[in-house]
């Protein structure tokens, strides 16, 4: 792999994958400023439920595979093939699963009245996890960038259409729905002749069980780490708040797309590339990490001059109100969070779970402190305060940690897959 992915193609994949990124997530600004003016807190608050719901339940369907699947350094047809059952399988069982929280559970009756959609999330994302996964090994990333655009503009086309006719809460799922559908077909499209049929022998089966036994833990608490704020805000908080906090993750959301979803998956490609030459991995996570950094400050810029010199004309002065009162408490979360997913990609790329579930696990914990110690007197400023602590934290630990990076010795699990490849 190290030979495919040489500086060259790396520089091209960048500007594919993220100049494409920038479009996307212009579009898709437009449309949370579209939305959040005229979609009130109450329908924030379920859309923001729903997705946690969904969240959780997608720890069912994830067991270490797609890690597993990204370090591997030979693709073959009979891993991608087992990875793709493992996937659509357990996103059945995780449709399940939130089934029975929507039917069978007091806690989530407010998702009774759209629970029709809420399945659709899970086995949508479940079925084209795989062939996202072949496209990024693949190194498709101009296919990769297309379908990404395509599948924003019609998320946002999709938000304009039906926000004049359909209530708040059902546009913001279908546009959801459309998004998610585009992408997958698009996605299984690019991915395609390496999806069909393919002998999975033990060997296959062996390597995605090794990788389950590390990272399953670490998937689920990264699971839980990503979803436990609106967790909080519902436990500790009220519907108020968790409106207003879901309101204001739909603009800032932005920032950490462009930052870091506009590049990760590219500096996926070069730290799997580069984890035999210790030099140049960290020469490469020193530069996404700026990279990811200074896309964020951006983006944050971007955001507020025309938030504080043109939403009052184009969105209104209440708008401009609403996000200006969160503003200072969320910078520092958006700021330092790149610099820790970086951290995540990097551990991940390179088959160190390890360090992979030390930094999940910290974070993860101290938000989880921090958040119920702060939100209820505190509301949500209290858990933008915690989280961004907590990742603070996890930055610091992080960065002592990466000096293992410096080793260029083959892991175990590499080694069996190479070793018994079919």
């Amino acid at each position: 792999m190290a030979a495919d992915f040489h500086r060259g193609k790396r520089i091209q994949a960048s500007l594919f994958y993220s100049g494409s990124a920038v479009v996307a997530q212009s579009l898709r600004l437009a449309g949370a400023f579209l939305t959040t003016a005229r979609i009130g807190k109450d329908d924030f608050a379920v859309y923001a439920s729903a997705l946690m719901l969904a969240g959780f339940c997608n720890m069912l369907r994830d067991l270490g595979q797609d890690p597993a699947l990204i370090s591997l350094p030979i693709l073959r047809r009979g891993f991608i093939r087992c990875h793709l059952i493992m996937s659509t399988g357990l996103g059945v069982l995780a449709a399940v699963a939130l089934t029975w929280f929507v039917w069978c559970t007091p806690w989530f009756g407010d998702l009774r009245p759209v629970y029709a959609m809420l399945p659709a999330v899970i086995l949508i994302e479940a079925g084209y996890h795989t062939a996202q996964i072949v496209c990024l090994r693949r190194f498709r990333f101009a296919a990769i960038a297309g379908i990404e655009l395509s599948a924003v503009a019609l998320w946002l086309v999709t938000a304009s259409l039906t926000i004049r006719w359909l209530p708040g809460i059902w546009c913001l799922l279908t546009a959801t729905l459309v998004e998610l559908s585009c992408r997958g077909i698009g996605l299984c499209i690019a991915a395609w002749p390496d999806l069909g049929p393919a002998r999975i022998r033990w060997a296959a089966i062996r390597y995605f069980l090794r990788y389950s036994k590390l990272l399953t833990v670490q998937s689920w608490v990264q699971h839980w780490g990503e979803h436990m704020d609106v967790l909080l805000l519902r436990i500790f908080g009220d519907s108020k708040g968790l409106g207003a906090y879901a309101q204001m993750q739909q603009v800032v959301g932005v920032s950490f797309s462009l930052s870091v979803r506009s590049l990760d998956q590219v500096a996926n490609a070069a730290y799997n590339s580069d984890q035999r030459n210790p030099t140049a991995l960290r020469r490469s996570v020193l530069v996404f990490g700026a990279l990811m950094l200074g896309a964020s400050l951006m983006a944050l810029t971007i955001i507020y001059l025309f938030t504080t010199l043109f939403s009052p004309t184009v969105l209104g002065p209440q708008w401009r109100e609403n996000i200006l009162d969160l503003w200072w408490w969320a910078v520092p979360l958006c700021l330092i969070r790149p610099l820790m997913w970086n951290f995540f990609i990097s551990f991940e790329s390179t088959s160190r779970p390890s360090l992979l579930l030390s930094s999940v696990v910290t974070y993860t914990l101290l938000s989880m402190l921090f958040g119920i110690l702060l939100v209820a007197p505190f509301g949500v400023r209290g858990l933008y305060v915690g989280l961004a602590a907590g990742q603070l934290v996890t930055v610091l630990l992080q960065s002592r940690w990466s000096k293992e990076l410096d080793n260029s010795h083959k892991k175990v699990i590499s080694q069996v897959a190479e070793e018994t490849a079919v």
